[in-house]
């Protein structure tokens, strides 16, 4: 039986902010890309939560119209999916990709 190869991975806390991707260290995150494109293909890909930061939506910032003054939800949706796309695409494009949610996600729901 072979042994199935996975990476995982957690807590990227990924944000758009004023038409970039930000948030995200991008020296590790080309690290961490490089190292997926040199081992690959993976047969699956799990983050462990809290890729999308969802600033806009978090108690820390109630009643705190300046801390997310332009901050669009959508935009979190949109840098977290171009991330995963990035590493979904440097794994190989495996089958099994997971995101399980983290409290980041959860606020959402919240």
């Amino acid at each position: 039986m072979k042994v199935k190869k996975f990476f995982v991975t957690a807590d990227s806390h990924v944000l758009f902010e004023r038409g970039k991707i930000s948030g995200v260290d991008l020296i590790t995150n080309n690290a961490i890309v490089k190292y997926l494109e040199d081992n690959g293909p993976y047969d699956g890909y799990i983050h462990l939560g809290d890729n999308y930061d969802m600033n806009l939506i978090s108690d820390h910032n109630k009643n705190k119209l300046r801390a997310v003054e332009g901050q669009r939800l959508v935009d979190d949706y949109a840098a977290g999916n171009a991330y995963l796309t990035q590493h979904w695409t440097a794994a190989g494009k495996p089958k099994a990709f997971y995101l399980i949610e983290g409290n980041h996600e959860f606020r959402v729901q919240r």
